[in-house]
């Protein structure tokens, strides 16, 4: 057995592999919005438009804090013409702009060029004083925009009619030409001959495998605290209202479906069918709403209100283990309840149409006819081959009570980690989101192979050798 569950955990690595790899991708496919929903957290008095120079600077610091001034991957699948040092520019909209002008032109020498006049120019126009060159601001703000647009540019071109300085007016002159030269180039062939690039582990991805369980590198775009604090603090809640649901739902279902098929054409089994069907019917979340607005109000009567409106309690210093317990209890029950009820009809259904599959073969036949009860028939003869479907959707439904737990969690106002991805989601903070993705990952992996292993368990034929 330890061989089967070694071999099936082996197969799981694979799957959390390509889960981690489209995290990822879905994490960095735009580096630059990134940087933008940090710094607006971070750094709310830094404007674009008012400090040019001051913006760049924290934006370069940003990019390196995210790790986002390394390769995205350990190789770079690009053509000749690309720029060479592309991968060293910190400043992401010069670096698109620079990938943009290479894969349109073919010419990565004048892109470098063009690239060069500009630094060159900024570092001339700072030399100047403001009684000097009162223009100064403004040519800083268009030399910034060059580096992000290429396109000609107007107002370049009347300040360079403009400065005294022969220098910079010289420059500002070439900086024209090459940005007319952009406009017209047709590409070259070098865009059709491709080029890999050898990146190492010095790469985005190997940095996010490395911060994957680490403490404060891998940090929140919105508060800049770690991400697996975060998801920690959150889990705990998540983990506990899973749990009772899924308890919950496998003891009510095997209980309610073996009732069901040893009471089947009775009236009392007929209608709590009906009833099975109608709740199944029913929505999770408007279920919940309508128990917060009976039983967690004084709506319609204080009678009624018996569960507290949301939220997981305040536990107090001297509150001991019970006391702690009846505390949460209190709180999760509406919450687990409206997890769990969709879970118990689906659960209860399947069974008991397993268990009336196999109650119409020979053997189950076999055993009436020797006299056994239909009690004792379900419970020693059908139940032992019925319940392998029902072990197959168990391992199904542990990542559908998961994700069904996010609306519950925002409903009934638990810090859960279901509530914590709603949250990234609406305030844009990837990190947060994808790590979670990644845990939902990993439960559902697990789940498939402790259903395997349960399965196993109860099946001697089943070679685990093999």
């Amino acid at each position: 057995m330890s061989a089967f569950i070694i071999k099936r955990l082996l197969w799981g690595i694979p799957t959390l592999l390509v889960i981690l790899l489209l995290c990822f991708l879905l994490l960095d496919h735009s580096p630059g919005k990134t940087v933008d929903t940090y710094m607006s957290n971070n750094f709310e008095g830094v404007k674009s438009m008012e400090n040019v120079e001051e913006y760049e600077y924290y934006y370069i610091q940003s990019v390196k804090k995210l790790g986002l001034d390394k390769p995205a991957f350990y190789f770079t699948l690009t053509n000749r013409a690309m720029l060479d040092t592309i991968g060293r520019i910190t400043f992401l909209p010069k670096k698109t702009q620079a990938e943009k002008l290479s894969a349109t032109s073919g010419n990565k020498k004048a892109v470098g060029e063009y690239f060069h006049t500009i630094d060159y120019l900024l570092n001339q126009v700072r030399r100047l004083t403001d009684t000097v060159f009162v223009q100064k601001n403004e040519l800083t703000r268009e030399l910034y925009n060059a580096k992000k647009d290429a396109d000609y540019s107007e107002k370049l071109e009347q300040i360079s009619q403009t400065i005294d300085d022969k220098n910079i007016a010289s420059q500002l002159k070439n900086l024209l030409e090459q940005q007319k030269y952009f406009a017209r180039n047709k590409p070259s062939a070098s865009l059709l001959i491709p080029a890999i690039k050898w990146n190492g582990t010095d790469n985005r991805f190997h940095l996010m495998l490395t911060r994957l369980f680490s403490g404060e590198k891998n940090i929140s775009l919105i508060d800049s605290r770690p991400v697996w604090l975060k998801i920690r603090e959150s889990l705990r809640f998540t983990l506990a209202i899973n749990l009772l649901a899924f308890i919950l739902s496998v003891f009510v279902s095997y209980k309610l479906a073996i009732w069901l098929s040893m009471n089947a054409g009775r009236r009392v089994a007929r209608s709590v069918n009906s009833l099975m069907f109608v709740l199944y019917t029913m929505p999770a979340f408007w279920v919940g709403s309508m128990l917060l607005m009976f039983f967690s109000s004084s709506t319609y009567g204080s009678m009624l209100n018996w569960f507290p409106p949301g939220g997981v309690g305040d536990i107090g210093q001297g509150d001991n283990f019970f006391e702690i317990v009846g505390i949460r209890l209190h709180h999760y029950l509406l919450p687990v309840i409206c997890i769990s009820y969709p879970v118990i009809v689906f659960l209860t259904t399947h069974l008991k149409d397993s268990i009336k599959d196999a109650s119409g073969n020979q053997w189950a036949v076999t055993a009436r006819a020797k006299g056994l009860s239909e009690v004792s028939t379900i419970k020693r003869h059908v139940l032992r081959n019925a319940i392998f479907p029902y072990i197959t959707l168990l391992g199904n439904i542990i990542p559908s009570i998961f994700a069904g737990s996010v609306i519950m969690e925002v409903l009934f106002n638990i810090p859960g980690m279901g509530r914590l991805a709603y949250q990234s989601i609406i305030s844009r903070d990837w990190p947060v989101l994808f790590n979670i993705i990644l845990i939902s990952g990993i439960i559902t992996v697990l789940a498939q192979i402790l259903t395997d292993i349960l399965y196993a368990w109860l099946d001697p034929r089943i070679n685990t050798g093999k």
